[in-house]
Parts: structure tokens; C-alpha cells; sequence
């Protein structure tokens, strides 16, 4: 199985050899998303291997078909639809299975269930707009927050910068803050629009079509998948593009860039002329796909990507420049700092939360807490339960899930977890309390390749990586012998007792240059509103 960091050394000598900064459909360049999306199709064909399939010429029937019903626009627009209906979904997280309900309805009772945090999507007369992942919330005492959104909602407020919450996927309550909840919106107004044709198919997909084939290990993406993706971002940044005009804002603050959705957003701000910047919410080493190994630009940029990254500390900063030659000319590094890890280590914020003493409880009396966070796609799952079945029964294991693990691969491990008939462990309620109040509590941490591991280390704990990739991330940080990189079950359970001989103070220094200090990341926040054009100064009555 293909590691992340060959999947993405792929990727870079593809766009080395090959004119991917020409290739446009639209108003825009389309390689970012090409580039992205093949990616995770990968990520998920390794996870998940399929039998290689012989692809078909592009020209062959089923994709005629398929192409004469997706262009002719006399065609009853249902018709259509059924072709791009599942890439329209899945870009834009409608929960199918509520679609028999009225839709008036069922978002009338969203709407009621958190009223006093709704916020209007289109509401005028605000200075940043913040585009965030709903699943990134984590359960405190006051409510659901938002470890991204919310520290840089209460810091420009008390700048006197008024702030809008665009929050995508699933819609989670209570929240701390306001925020609109626009993923069925924008689904219900991309269906209401007028059709936007589908581009022909380019002379370079020939080329890209080869490339897909190799990621894939022999399953090609037809043009209809890919320029189907391709559209649902141009209609999806169409909407974004209104909605933005409506509210004013001079920027516009996203999470994860990459995403398809965040894509989109990031194109309307482009058109606008707002600025758009990427906050950084994990880790962004050489080898992440969507934060190295960018070769080229068009003399325009990429419209698609972010004009700002917004990074938590001088390390993230330089290897941004470092891993990529495009962004370097393309956009700027600001260090913001990680304003949540601040909070949390400074407890400036209660850790306390649902289901921490009860967790707390289930802990007592043993002797060492291990705590393993998770990553999606499943690299390294057999390796820990391996452990947690040979290791110590005064041994207890926090399994922290990553958010976008499928519900498949969580059954998969709860399943083998069963199996093992161990009762030293819990998976749920360490995939749901705060991740700093587990930190604390733990011995040892354990990962694939989580960003955890440089939080862990700001905290003073060490952390054990059982994956390639993990290997490939920290390789700095292996050397400097706060990280230890295993590859056996032996050697894991070893690992675990050697992290007794780490002192805290040297985890905290190595991981100093990760996380910049309060100060520092004021500075660099109010350099971002002034690159903005946003004024700040004094503050404003309620967020």
C-alpha cells in the first residue's frame, strides 16, 4: 500500500513534467482540485483496495451517453441530474436520508433547537467572514466549541471586529458563539439556480487521465467524474460569490482550504477582490499533499488557493516556503499562533467538560494511561489493538477517533477491539470529552500521524507514531528524540516504557518554534486585519 508520502511525490512529478498551471475550465484553474481530489479517491483506494479495472477510451458509449445528457440543455433538468446528483452531495453534505421530510420544516426545527446562536448567512455590515467545519467542535462546560473559529471570534471582537461564522457539515448544538449554518443552504440554492453548462472535454485530460490511473493503481477517473467535480465548485462559488457581495466583508478566514466547498468560497473571494486566507488547523510537513510539493502557478495564481496562510509558529511558516515553490510566489505566511493550544495550556478556558469525570473515573487505579489518536483511512489499526491485547492489564488506552473516520472503519476496530475481550480501554467518551484534559492525564502518546503529536509534546508529553506517514511528518522531531517511530508490536510496547525517560521540558522546547507565544500571535493577527484593510481597536458589545 502506497504511503500519503509517495501518493504525494507522485502528484509533484506529475505537475513537474506537464502544464498543469494551463489547465482552466471557467474563470479559473483547475489543477488544485484535480490534484486534491485524486488524492483522497487515492487515500481511500489504499485504505479500501479495489480490483484494477481496465479504463475505458473516453470516448467510448456509456460515456457519450453520459456527456449528451449532461449538455443538452433541452433536456428536462431532473434528467440531468441524475448523473452529478452524487458528486453535488457529497461536496456539500446534505444528509440523505431526511429527504423524505419536508425541508421547510426540518430547518425550522434546526433553527429552534440553538435559536440565540443563529446568525443570518448573509448578514450585512461585517468585517471577516470565517468559513469552519462543524466537526471540529469540542464539548466544554458552556457548550459546543469551536477549537478554530470561536478563539478568533472572541479575538476580533474584542478588536472591534465584527465577524460572520459560515459553518459547514453536520449542524451541532449548543453552540458558544454564533454562526450560520449554510450547508443546506447553499445545497438548496445550488439546485435553485440556473444550469451552468459542463466544460468539453480538454485536450490535457488525456494526460491527467494517465496520471489518475497510476494514483489509482489502474482505475482511471473518467471526465465526467472529474469536470462533474469541477462544476459543482463553479456553481457552488457562484452562491458564495453572492453572498459575500451581501455581507461587505474585506476577508475571509476558511479551514482547510482544500476542501471542495472551502474551494469554492475562496474563488468568490477571489472575484470580489476579498482576501482570503487558510487558518491552519493541523499539521503541514512536507509530504501533506495539500501543503507541499506545489511546483507550479500560473502568472495569475491559483484562484482557488488561499492569498494568506495563516500558521501557528515559525516552523509551519518556513516549511510552507520551503515545500513549495509556487506558494512561495504565490501567497503569503502570517504566524497566528494556535490560539485554542493557548488557551488550554495558559487555562485560560475550563477543560472540564461532558463526560470527563466520568471518563476520569473509569481511569483511576491504574497505571499508566496511554492515549492514541486516530486518523482516517485506517493506516496503522491493526498495529495498537495488537498492543492493548499483548500489553500490561494495568495498562488503560484512550482511542480518540479522528472526525472524518467512517463509521465502517470505527465498527472495523470496535469489532476487533470485542474480539481481544479486554475491558482496559474506551474509545467513545475519549473521542468525545476535550483532547488537552486526556493529554494531561496521559503517560504516553500514541498516533498514526495526528497533529496531536505536537500539541502532546507542547504539553511536555512524548509520542510514540506507528505509521510511515507519522515517520515522514516527524522525521525533526524523531531526530530530536521526543518522537519514536515503531514498526513492530515489540517495539511499540518497548516504545511505551521509554517515554518514562523523556523529560517534559524537552518535549515543551522541541515543540517552542510549533506554536508561537500569545504576543507573538497578536501581532501577527492585526498584521493580518491590516493586510485586510479591516480597522480594529476597540471593542464591540456582544459576539
Amino acid at each position: 500500500m502506497a504511503t500519503r508520502e509517495e501518493l504525494a511525490q507522485l502528484i509533484t512529478t506529475f505537475e513537474s513534467d506537464h502544464p498543469v498551471e494551463t489547465y482552466r475550465c471557467y474563470d479559473w484553474h483547475v489543477w488544485p482540485l484535480i490534484r486534491v481530489q485524486t488524492h483522497y479517491a487515492a487515500l481511500k483506494s489504499a485504505a479500501h483496495p479495489i480490483a484494477p479495472i481496465v479504463s475505458q477510451p473516453t470516448n467510448d458509449t456509456a460515456s457519450g451517453i453520459k456527456d449528451l445528457l449532461m449538455r443538452v440543455p433541452l433536456l428536462p433538468r431532473v434528467v440531468r441530474r441524475i448523473w452529478a446528483i452524487g458528486h453535488k452531495r457529497q461536496a456539500v453534505a446534505v444528509d440523505t436520508s431526511k429527504e423524505d421530510r419536508p425541508r421547510e420544516q426540518e430547518w425550522e426545527r434546526l433553527l429552534a433547537a440553538d435559536q440565540e446562536h443563529n446568525d443570518v448567512h448573509t448578514a450585512a455590515g461585517r468585517d471577516v467572514v470565517i468559513l469552519t467545519l462543524s466537526g471540529r467542535r469540542q464539548q466544554t462546560e458552556s457548550g459546543l466549541y469551536e477549537i478554530y473559529s470561536d478563539p478568533l471570534v472572541e479575538f476580533f471582537h474584542d478588536q472591534g471586529v465584527s465577524t460572520l461564522v459560515w459553518e459547514v457539515d453536520e449542524e451541532r448544538w449548543p453552540r458558544c458563539t454564533r454562526s450560520a449554518w449554510v450547508t443546506r443552504l447553499l445545497a438548496k440554492e445550488v439546485e435553485e439556480m440556473p444550469d451552468v453548462p459542463l466544460p468539453d472535454e480538454p485536450d490535457w485530460y488525456r494526460d491527467v487521465a494517465l496520471f489518475t490511473t497510476a494514483m489509482l493503481g489502474g482505475r482511471t477517473r473518467s471526465w465526467a467524474e472529474i469536470c462533474g467535480q469541477i462544476r459543482c465548485l463553479q456553481q457552488q462559488s457562484l452562491v458564495f460569490e453572492r453572498w459575500l457581495k451581501q455581507t461587505g466583508a474585506k476577508m475571509m478566514i476558511s479551514v482547510c482550504w482544500y476542501n471542495l466547498t472551502v474551494m469554492a468560497a475562496t474563488l468568490a473571494a477571489r472575484r470580489l477582490g476579498i482576501v482570503s486566507v487558510d487558518l491552519q488547523h493541523g499539521v503541514q510537513s512536507c509530504g501533506h499533499f495539500a501543503y507541499s510539493g506545489w511546483v507550479k502557478y500560473p502568472a495569475i495564481g491559483y484562484e482557488v488557493v488561499p492569498d494568506i496562510f495563516l500558521t501557528w509558529g515559525k516552523t509551519q511558516s518556513r516549511e510552507l516556503v520551503e515545500n513549495n515553490p509556487a506558494f512561495e510566489r504565490q501567497a503569503a505566511t502570517i504566524i497566528g499562533g494556535n490560539l485554542w493550544f493557548n488557551k488550554g495550556r495558559s487555562a485560560t478556558i475550563s477543560l472540564k467538560g461532558k463526560g470527563w469525570e466520568d471518563l476520569r473515573n473509569k481511569m483511576s487505579g491504574y497505571d499508566k494511561i496511554i492515549l492514541i489518536a486516530l486518523n482516517d483511512f485506517g493506516e496503522g489499526n491493526d498495529f495498537f489493538v495488537e498492543a492493548i491485547a499483548q500489553g500490561p492489564a494495568e495498562w488503560f488506552w484512550l482511542l480518540r477517533f479522528h472526525p472524518a473516520t467512517p463509521l465502517h472503519e470505527k465498527e472495523s476496530i470496535m469489532a476487533r477491539l470485542q474480539q481481544i475481550k479486554a475491558s482496559n480501554y474506551d474509545y467513545e467518551q475519549a473521542s468525545s470529552v476535550l483532547l488537552y484534559p486526556l493529554i494531561l492525564a496521559s503517560s504516553v502518546h500514541v498516533t498514526t500521524h495526528s497533529t496531536t503529536t505536537l500539541e502532546a509534546l507542547g504539553f511536555g508529553l512524548p509520542t510514540v507514531t506507528i505509521t510511515r506517514t507519522g515517520a515522514a511528518f516527524y522525521k525533526d522531531l524523531i531526530d530530536l528524540g521526543v518522537v519514536i517511530h515503531v514498526e513492530t508490536t515489540e517495539e511499540f510496547l518497548s516504545a511505551i516504557r521509554c517515554c518514562e525517560k523523556i523529560p517534559p521540558e524537552m518535549c515543551r522546547t522541541a515543540a517552542s518554534d510549533y506554536f508561537a507565544l500569545p504576543e507573538v500571535a497578536e501581532a501577527g493577527l492585526k498584521s493580518l486585519l491590516s493586510k485586510a484593510g479591516v480597522s480594529y481597536g476597540g471593542g464591540i458589545e456582544s459576539i
